[in-house]
């Protein structure tokens, strides 16, 4: 419950808990008013078992990456122009989208790939690796030998829906030099489209 100054107040059974949203997320723990020890400030997060919490977030995949792709939460570089579902709201970066969870990136990833490129008749795994990357960016040969031998999709093969988290996987490893997802993860973004 809140109370005056932004203080909310928790009954315990030997004492009561002071959470102050303007000092810092501390506690003041106090036994009674016969308790000889001084008052002891700990963190919020100590208080409810959650000490490691920091470290739990930023072991979320990708976290520490200085990889754009990886950063953006946009680990095939999709450029920016669409209105994606899960964009972020702050989009600093002046090429790619940012998403707030990468597997709205490999979401969109299979809307392009699923929608937009298997309706033109792009679906082999040649086809797919040469409208996603840019010949003048890319050598889109050692691209396709890349994820072809990482994902074991030969090159002229068709690639079905049920192949894309492992083409994502191979892609995302070209596009970062790092893949820090695992293939659940992936296969819930795809799941997502």
């Amino acid at each position: 419950m809140r109370g005056a100054g932004g203080l909310a107040l928790a009954a315990l059974t030997a004492g009561a808990v002071f959470l102050s949203a303007r000092a810092g997320r501390q506690v003041v723990v106090t036994d009674s008013p016969q308790n000889k020890e001084p008052e002891k400030n700990i963190s919020i997060l100590e208080v409810m078992g959650l000490e490691n919490v920091t470290e739990a977030l930023t072991t979320e995949p990708g976290a520490n990456s200085t990889k754009r792709g990886i950063r953006n939460n946009n680990p095939l570089n999709i450029e920016k122009g669409d209105d994606w579902l899960g964009l972020d709201a702050s989009q600093t970066d002046p090429r790619f989208a940012q998403f707030i969870d990468a597997r709205y990136g490999f979401r969109a990833a299979t809307r392009i790939v699923g929608g937009a490129y298997r309706s033109r008749g792009v679906d082999t795994l040649a086809g797919i690796l040469g409208a996603w990357a840019p010949k003048s960016e890319n050598d889109l040969r050692a691209y396709i030998d890349h994820v072809s031998n990482r994902s074991g999709i030969l090159p002229m093969q068709t690639v079905t829906r049920d192949l894309y988290p492992q083409l994502f996987e191979a892609m995302t490893l070209h596009e970062n030099g790092e893949q820090p997802y695992t293939l659940d993860f992936i296969r819930e973004g795809v799941s997502w489209a």
